[in-house]
């Protein structure tokens, strides 16, 4: 089952202005998102989750806690796309998601969210 669909950190709109834009995309991944602390997240770009145009690094979803001495999931969390990877997208709509990596390297994707990037 896939997980629930990215959103833009910050903002509503569905178009990312290039020329606004400082730095990374920051994809937030939903906190309702069925992801273990002990996973990998990444953001991927492309129609084809299996074969993404392309991969962000994984990074791990889970913090220590000095109190609990677990590791817990961290909230409103996000994962970034450098401005360099959307540029190939100009005046076109790409389909971003986000990936989660278990313990034994099975992958689970999310719904798609799409954008409009514009110069």
């Amino acid at each position: 089952m896939p997980h629930p669909a990215p959103s833009l950190k910050g903002s509503a709109t569905q178009v990312v202005a290039l020329s606004d834009l400082e730095g990374s995309l920051h994809i937030s991944i939903p906190d309702s998102a069925d992801i273990r602390p002990e996973h990998d997240v990444r953001a991927i770009l492309g129609e084809n989750d299996e074969k993404p145009d392309w991969p962000g690094a994984y990074v791990q979803i889970g913090r220590w806690n000095d109190e609990t001495e677990e590791v817990e999931r961290a909230q409103d969390f996000s994962v970034d796309v450098p401005k360099e990877a959307l540029e190939e997208y100009v005046n076109m709509t790409v389909t971003v998601r986000y990936q989660s990596r278990n313990e034994s390297s099975d992958v689970t994707s999310s719904e798609p969210l799409r954008l409009r990037i514009e110069p």
